[in-house]
């Protein structure tokens, strides 16, 4: 089981928030494995949706600011994957193995506010569409044979 912790204090950051893992012990019993990522800033609000499919987590921080090249991009959000590292038992790194944002990435967008992961498809819905202040969007992405992770498409309600 995976839960998300958004608004929990990490490394001196306040509010960056965290993911949990847990596994069920034989007696029926609920123990946290690790804490897969908080590597965060303050207010990030990492944790804020999580999924986990297989040995891999998505966690979404839809308050983390981007660079842009006007200063930054505040709230634009990005979604993290975090992959297990192939061991046994299960071992998870200290920070993600990737890190996805919106290619058009806008200010206030809260990309990664939703999370949905299946295998090699990932959707991230963010609170706004670049431009707009009343319209979310949700952005799909596979992975290719490289292991790397592509944006396919984005879709908005307007879209459907």
């Amino acid at each position: 089981m995976l839960a998300g912790a958004p608004g929990v204090d990490c490394g001196g950051a306040a509010e960056s928030g965290a993911a949990y893992l847990f596994e069920r012990g034989g007696d029926g019993s609920w123990n946290r494995i690790e804490k897969p990522i908080d590597e965060t800033t303050s207010r990030d609000d990492f944790g804020h949706s999580v999924d986990i499919s297989g040995l891999r987590v998505i966690a979404g921080a839809p308050k983390a600011d981007l660079p842009g090249q006007i200063g930054e991009i505040a709230d634009a959000g990005l979604a993290y994957i975090i992959d297990e590292q192939g061991s046994t038992p299960p071992s998870w790194p200290e920070g993600p193995s990737y890190s996805l944002e919106a290619s058009d990435r806008s200010e206030d967008a809260s990309f990664g506010i939703r999370v949905s992961l299946r295998g090699g498809l990932l959707l991230v819905g963010a609170e706004y569409s670049p431009g707009t202040t009343s319209t979310g969007r949700a952005c799909l992405f596979s992975r290719n044979n490289s292991g790397a992770w592509r944006e396919g498409f984005a879709f908005s309600a307007t879209d459907l």
